[in-house]
């Protein structure tokens, strides 16, 4: 309002001056048309003056709605406790560091390249911004403009999927919008990197229990630079980083972008374009957990704790406000940005904020577990595997916890994978399973919530469903949590689970009892090709005789060695295992524990008398 003030002060100043030299007559005439001016320039200035008091109410106005819809922010988002503050994004704080204790982040002045037979270094972060801000259109454009700061991938990446995806699976209009709004704005996320952290964060590396935090803004910048492969060092699974998932999108940006891939890209395609919208506020955690001493499974007197079973549910969609297991590979994610599409792979692209802790994790070792709180889900989904379909957008009402997270806890403990299923009644591997559950849904001080669980192990990881769930039932009845655990759709075993756990209860057997049912059902099933079933077990297991394993054939014990070995391989690669997940709700649920005692006589149970170690001694002796 000032500068129009002034401009027209000066305007009206050099037309009086024009029409004087004009008029320039008499001096009567003079003095008449400059009072004419002077009371037109008095007119023109009370106008100015009152839209400049417009104009500064309006602005008072919107400066007021603006605090009100601050203070509505600050109310919504609860604070962090000082020893778990987040540090929020402050603009030039960046400090870096580039050393094999934290993240090498793209933006380091140590993260250098150098010209074909040059000696000098060049910033690689700058030859990014450069190429990143020049305009892009096409999917070729992308891809060349990838390749140009990616240069010794050039003959390895293929981005032909990337391409056929942009260019043909997505309408004309939403290709457009991707190209004039969705992908400039994934730049710009990604460029704001050192405004959004004062310094790279630590590594979760092996043995070494700890916890790492983000908001949900920092978040978005990590993926926005893994989509934009700028992550250094983090495409491929060697050198310094060959115990870490790789991180950069490049796989999945190969041919051919089939359906699975297609879905893919969506679901991650949705989540920038829904944080475009709205950047989301909270905050998110990642804990490393480490186990050097585990219970005396054999003398636990510990009795199960309550169970529900669920056939038509999933854990993402009815496991609100439990301790939720993602069926993981060891290297977290699997195959989410490769080939894979189950149950681990799928949470990941619903709850996108989970692939974050690729950058940070290490691969686990067989006595730790990731628990995850916070991810916020933005997709719906149906399908399984190569079936998978994103199915458009997913509000996440789950409330806030006292640190400003989304109150969702995921633990990801990671199976065996057993290329022969007998191999896994090996006592040394049962035990291995055991101690990774213990892990993962072994609590804190306060913390007793319930395991929402499933399958576990049991999908291309070829785990046996009647071991790996009465295993899991030991794990948190040793932890004191109850359990849901979800069927996926196959009824009778979720009425042989709850039929199991109702005969289990009713007879008080306590841990070390279901244990020592479990070694020797192992030894039957190793020495029994075909064998009953471990619930069979529990219930009779008089009934059962081990075969001398000398009747097993001619094999030698060196082939033995070599195929207990080979069959009880982890998979090491990026790709994912789990089980199905078809989606509905409902479920069946059984609790309590009752008094009832039986004997040994027979195959019959009769409740004549207390079960003890002396029975169960009897029938392994048998």
């Amino acid at each position: 309002a000032r500068l129009t003030l002034q401009l027209s002060d000066d305007l009206n100043q050099t037309s009086l001056t024009h029409d004087s030299l004009l008029v320039g007559e008499t001096e009567g005439g003079l003095g008449e048309r400059e009072k004419e001016k002077e009371k037109e320039k008095e007119k023109e200035t009370e106008t100015e003056k009152e839209e400049a008091v417009v104009v500064e109410k309006e602005e008072e106005e919107e400066e007021e709605e603006q605090e009100e819809e601050e203070e509505e922010d600050d109310e919504d988002t609860l604070p962090l406790p000082a020893s778990l503050e987040v540090e929020q994004p402050h603009a030039n704080v960046y400090t870096d560091i580039w050393d094999h204790d934290h993240v090498r982040f793209p933006c380091s002045p140590r993260n250098v390249y150098r010209l074909a037979h040059g000696h000098q270094d060049h910033s690689k972060w700058e030859l990014i911004v450069t190429t990143l801000t020049a305009r892009i259109r096409t999917g070729t454009e992308l891809q060349a403009a990838i390749f140009k700061y990616n240069p010794s991938f050039r003959s390895s990446w293929n981005f032909d999927g990337l391409r056929y995806f942009l260019s043909k699976s997505l309408s004309i209009e939403r290709s457009k919008h991707f190209f004039n709004f969705t992908l400039p704005f994934i730049i710009d996320r990604a460029l704001s990197l050192p405004s959004l952290f004062p310094q790279p964060p630590k590594l979760l590396c092996k043995y070494e229990e700890g916890t790492v935090w983000f908001t949900q803004e920092q978040c978005a910048s990590i993926l926005a630079n893994a989509f934009l492969c700028t992550w250094p060092r983090r495409s491929l699974q060697k050198g310094e980083y060959k115990n870490f998932p790789s991180m950069n999108f490049s796989r999945l940006y190969a041919r051919p972008c089939n359906g699975m891939k297609k879905n893919k890209l969506l679901c991650l395609l949705h989540y920038f374009e829904r944080i475009e919208k709205k950047m989301p506020s909270g905050n998110f955690s990642i804990e490393r957990k480490v186990v050097d001493r585990f219970p005396d499974w054999d003398s636990s007197q510990s009795l199960l704790y309550p169970l529900s079973v669920d056939d038509e549910g999933t854990i993402e969609d009815d496991g609100e406000g439990m301790l939720q297991v993602d069926f993981a590979n060891k290297y977290i994610g699997g195959g989410v940005i490769g080939f894979g599409a189950v149950q681990e792979e799928i949470r990941f692209l619903i709850n996108p904020e989970l692939i974050v802790s690729r950058l940070v994790a290490e691969v686990m070792d067989d006595n730790e577990a990731l628990v995850m709180t916070g991810a916020e889900r933005y997709c719906n989904y149906r399908g399984y595997s190569d079936s998978f379909q994103f199915d458009g957008n997913y509000k996440d009402t789950t409330p806030l916890d006292s640190h400003g997270r989304k109150n969702t806890v995921i633990v990801a403990i990671d199976a065996i994978k057993f290329h022969r299923k007998s191999a896994q009644f090996d006592s040394s591997l049962v035990l291995r399973e055991l101690h990774k559950a213990y892990v993962g849904y072994r609590p804190t001080a306060s913390d007793h919530m319930r395991v929402a669980t499933g399958n576990w192990g049991c999908g291309v990881f070829n785990g046996d469903k009647h071991l790996k769930s009465i295993l899991q039932l030991i794990a948190s009845a040793q932890c004191k949590r109850p359990m849901t655990y979800f069927t996926f759709k196959t009824p009778k075993f979720a009425s042989q689970l709850l039929s199991i756990y109702d005969f289990i209860t009713k007879n008080r057997m306590t841990v070390g009892t279901l244990m020592a049912l479990t070694r020797s059902y192992c030894q039957y099933a190793l020495s029994t090709p075909k064998s009953c079933n471990l619930f069979q077990y529990i219930r009779d297991p008089s009934s059962y005789q081990i075969v001398d394993t000398m009747e097993r054939g001619n094999e030698s014990d060196d082939e033995k060695f070599e195929n207990k070995n080979n069959d009880a391989m982890d998979i090491s690669d990026d790709d994912g295992e789990g089980t199905g997940t078809e989606k509905t709700s409902a479920g069946v649920s059984a609790s309590g524990v009752g008094e009832i005692s039986f004997s040994s006589s027979g195959s019959a149970l009769t409740p004549s008398q207390s079960f003890t170690s002396g029975t169960l001694d009897g029938w392994l002796m048998k």
